[in-house]
């Protein structure tokens, strides 16, 4: 090392970081790799380790200390080895990164290496790695067979000093990265809304999460809101595994707008025309020429059929079966007879029924002057004159024959 130089310094001098990465090879190193960490990783054995050189320093992530075979007091033959517990089985153990000592002493530096991994610790099989490394002051990276298991045995066979000792100042496993499945992508849709129904309804779309309140809303669900003026916020979110079309932020919000309706609907409008016409025909029948007893049902009938006419709240059905039950009492008046024994004049021969005021005419039912007795008061009329004639004749014959 330079005189008057930190490790640093010289690290940085060499063009390497602080743990000896070679920094011109960053775009490969360390950001892009798959890593078991060095706290979940362990010294499960070694084939020797020299007092204040122990094994478990080449895994304390400081490049200043380091692992080191025995040579005191007596030195330890080749070849050395350390096995490490990766602290469980882990898939696709793939690389082994080694960093020699840093202090310019190569003491122990691996030259001829192989590498073991299996979940047997005391039954390896065959090395998934063998080779020569350099000797230099960087982290090399070997490439392994990659197997699964839970312990790597690092095992350097000759080392650079000649005098075959073995050390490491750190050691790290790598794991093949695991690929990511690429996400797929749904698209979302509002919730559709029947604001005459007071509900929404929640699209049923694979990959999107609709959420309310924070409340996750199954797909195709109905929810009801009440007859309220009421807003409600719905957001709809990616599942896990899925993204929204490029374009669309997460998450998506829509406001659903509902309106009160104010209790019950308005009723259907009742049509009245019919039965007011039918009300009118009965209100201008001539009651004079038909019997008393069937005028009397026909009047039961009319008042029924005014009250269901001045009613407000009357149903269509309502209106229907008061103007059929008056029509029918019409069409069953009975004439009173002409003469002893005599065919009486039927409905409709004479003046017609109807020839009153007529629906639209301004008039409402009652209005018209009802025609009963209208032919009886004529009679009286004409007879009254008639005796009042008879009576001048007779007073001035009196008169004349005095």
């Amino acid at each position: 090392m330079t005189a008057g130089l930190t490790l640093k310094q010289a690290l940085k001098a060499l063009g390497k970081d602080d743990a000896g990465w070679v920094v011109a090879d960053s775009a490969t190193a360390p950001a892009s790799r798959v890593y078991v960490p060095q706290d979940e990783i362990s010294v499960h054995a070694q084939s020797s380790q020299n007092s204040g050189a122990e094994a478990a320093r080449a895994l304390d992530g400081d490049s200043s200390t380091s692992w080191h075979s025995q040579y005191s007091p007596t030195t330890a033959s080749a070849p050395h080895w350390v096995t490490l517990d990766l602290g469980k089985s882990r898939e696709n153990v793939a690389y082994f990164d080694y960093l020699a000592r840093i202090d310019g002493n190569n003491n122990g530096a691996a030259k001829d290496y192989e590498v073991y991994v299996s979940d047997d610790p005391n039954d390896f099989g065959a090395p998934v790695a063998s080779g020569t490394l350099k000797n230099v002051a960087y982290t090399q990276r070997i490439k392994l067979t990659p197997k699964n298991g839970r312990y790597v045995k690092f095992v350097i066979k000759t080392d650079y000093s000649g005098s075959n000792f073995g050390s490491a100042a750190e050691m790290n496993v790598e794991l093949l990265p695991t690929a990511v499945e690429e996400d797929k992508v749904a698209t979302p849709q509002k919730p559709t809304v029947d604001d005459d129904a007071d509900t929404y309804t929640i699209p049923d779309i694979e990959g999107v999460v609709y959420k309310v309140d924070g409340k996750v809303l199954a797909a195709g669900s109905v929810v009801n809101v009440g007859d309220e003026d009421v807003t409600v916020t719905v957001t709809a979110e990616p599942a896990d595994g899925y993204r929204f079309p490029d374009g669309v932020t997460s998450p998506v919000t829509y406001e659903l707008t509902f309106t009160k309706k104010g209790g019950e609907k308005p009723p259907t409008e009742v049509n009245k025309d019919k039965l007011h016409a039918t009300i009118t025909k009965a209100q201008a029948i001539d009651r004079s020429a038909y019997t008393d007893e069937s005028l009397k049902v026909l009047d039961d009938k009319l008042a029924a059929a005014l009250k269901v006419y001045d009613d407000d709240k009357v149903s269509q059905d309502d209106v229907d079966a008061a103007e059929a039950a008056l029509s029918a009492a019409i069409d069953a008046l009975k004439t009173k007879p002409t003469t002893p024994g005599g065919e009486g004049e039927k409905p409709g021969e004479g003046e017609k029924p109807g020839d009153g005021n007529k629906p639209g005419d301004g008039k409402k039912p009652g209005d018209v002057i009802a025609k009963t007795g209208a032919s009886t008061m004529g009679v009286v009329f004409a007879a009254l004159a008639m005796v009042a004639g008879a009576v001048v004749t007779l007073e001035a014959k009196r008169k004349s024959n005095r």
